[in-house]
């Protein structure tokens, strides 16, 4: 007989366990309001450069959120056909108030 720890120890190691517990996105800081001086040609490119950056790393940041967000519904959908298919009939939602 498999006790429970096993199986919560057996799901851990699994590799679409582990991939999916390990993916995060971090969300980039803005930069910084400065003013951008016409009269200092170094600043200004430095404060351009910086929104550039800026730009593009939330760029990555909203593509990570679209693949977080498809990953988390194609394991619901997966979890969801297993609970029908183990529990047909029996397999009912039940809310707790105040949720």
């Amino acid at each position: 007989m498999i006790r429970p720890f096993a199986i919560a120890f057996l799901l851990a190691l699994h590799p679409a366990t582990a991939w999916s517990q390990g993916s995060f996105c971090y969300r980039p800081a803005p930069p910084y309001p400065f003013e951008p001086p016409r009269d200092d040609p170094g600043f200004y490119a430095f404060i351009n450069e910086q929104y550039q950056h800026y730009l593009v790393d939330m760029q990555d940041y909203i593509n990570c959120l679209n693949e977080e967000q498809h990953d988390a519904f194609e394991e619901s959908q997966h979890v969801l056909r297993r609970w029908l298919d183990y529990f047909g009939d029996d397999a009912v939602m039940t809310i707790p108030f105040g949720r």
